[in-house]
């Protein structure tokens, strides 16, 4: 097979993938169809793919995830995943809550006041 007969292929095949998704955002008819990804791996949105190119989207999307967790078990553990985001991530939560108890204990309080 000639390099052009491949690319004119595939040209077809990303214009059928394009009016495939184009179709169904225009209908408003699809379910969302989503695969939970890990930590540093983001989920996949498999919404507006064709059904014949999801196996692959998935496999790869697994493939990586298993690449992911190879990664992170060579790295020192204080340089890891779970040791900076996560960690960053749960602290900016506590904050927030914190935050928050103050906010309604405030009002609470200013409430009392005026009565």
């Amino acid at each position: 097979m000639n390099t052009n007969s491949r690319n004119s292929r595939n040209s077809r095949n990303s214009r059928n993938i394009y009016h495939y998704m184009k179709n169904n955002i225009d209908n408003h008819n699809t379910c969302v169809d989503i695969v939970k990804g890990y930590n540093g791996i983001m989920d996949l949105d498999l919404t507006y793919v064709p059904e014949e190119l999801k196996k692959t989207m998935i496999d790869q999307h697994y493939k990586d995830i298993d690449n992911y967790k190879t990664e992170q078990n060579v790295l020192e553990p204080r340089l890891r995943y779970e040791n900076t985001i996560e960690r960053v991530r749960s602290t900016f939560e506590k904050s927030q809550e914190i935050t928050l108890k103050r906010l309604r204990h405030n009002e609470m309080y200013n409430n009392s006041c005026l009565k």
